[in-house]
């Protein structure tokens, strides 16, 4: 399942490689979530965290144009994470990702401010034009990410 919110892109300023966050307590799914990333082209994984709380220390550390985040995690799960990533005036584009397709996890990430919704078995089909697209975003175009 994928599906598309209203996404803002970044203001940030475009670079030559799309800078990845890659979020989830599962370390075999980041495992496999960076293998693919990195093998597209223009992509840089940028770093990886276990944690909604990790996820907010490395956004302002490394500040990355993409935030793919595991929905349902211990002590903050990735809804509460990406409401505060997205207060900041130049928050990344963050898709949350999870095994959950019900419609309740797709208004909770809309809730949350996410740019996207995808499910973990459609990940691999759908990650390369996620990422071309939030590279050729402009700032303020809409709708661009799934």
């Amino acid at each position: 399942m994928v599906t598309v919110m209203t996404a803002v892109p970044s203001t940030a300023p475009q670079r030559a490689a799309t800078l990845v966050l890659l979020v989830d307590d599962s370390p075999d799914f980041l495992r496999a979530a960076e293998r693919v990333a990195a093998g597209q082209p223009g992509v840089e994984v940028a770093g990886l965290a276990r944690s909604g709380a990790e996820a907010l220390a490395k956004v302002a550390a490394l500040g990355p144009d993409v935030v793919l985040l595991d929905a349902v995690m211990p002590v903050m799960s990735g809804f509460e994470a990406t409401r505060r990533i997205k207060q900041a005036s130049d928050a990344p584009f963050v898709i949350i990702v999870t095994m959950h397709d019900g419609a309740e996890f797709v208004e909770a990430a809309r809730e949350a401010g996410a740019d996207g919704f995808v499910t973990k078995p459609d990940l691999c089909a759908v990650l390369p034009d996620l990422l071309r697209r939030v590279a050729t975003a402009s700032p303020g175009e809409k709708g661009g990410v799934p």
